[in-house]
């Protein structure tokens, strides 16, 4: 440790009374810039939390309003979907329950829509698809309504054979007033 001497301390003590605002128009300088700056600070803080609570109201509000139309849009694609199957439905090639008739008319749709697959439900609850596949639709599934004579189902599932969430559209199939 360095010693110190009387004469470096008075050195000290004179560069330190240099230091020293002895002015008032110096000290009032200071002390209002200090208020500027701590306003500042304050103002500068607070317009970011109002900025950042009204950008996320504005999403909130964004969300909600892409939320109801994609719902919207979902729900008019599902009508078109029911449609499709209804007009199928009514076709005397699937009234006819004739496996390679329905067989063509299923292939010929499915080619020409959005639909992944089509397929005919018997009332035991055996699908056969358009493309020769067929699954046991469990008795508690929704789809399954369609055999009793609700038309337009729509149910979310997971698919049996690929594990896959899937969306399923059922109507009947009715001929002279029964459901075939």
């Amino acid at each position: 440790m360095k010693k110190l001497s009387i004469k470096s301390i008075k050195t000290r003590l004179m560069a330190m009374k240099k230091l020293s605002i002895k002015s008032i128009k110096t000290k009032l300088i200071l002390f209002y810039s200090l208020i500027v700056l701590a306003g500042g600070l304050t103002l500068g803080i607070t317009s970011i939390e109002i900025a950042k609570q009204l950008i996320i109201e504005q999403a909130e509000v964004s969300m909600h309003s892409l939320a109801s139309e994609a719902s919207s849009r979902e729900a008019a694609e599902i009508k078109a979907f029911s449609k499709v199957l209804d007009t199928l439905a009514i076709t005397d090639s699937i009234q006819s329950m004739d496996w390679e008739k329905q067989q063509s008319v299923l292939e010929g749709v499915l080619s020409e829509s959005d639909f992944l697959k089509l397929g005919i439900m018997q009332l035991d609850g055996t699908v056969t698809y358009s493309d020769g596949t067929s699954m046991q639709i469990a008795a508690n599934n929704p789809a399954r309504k369609a055999l009793l004579g609700q038309s337009r189902v729509a149910a979310f599932g997971v698919s049996e054979t690929t594990q896959e969430l899937t969306l399923m559209y059922a109507t009947y199939i009715k001929k002279d007033g029964i459901i075939v």
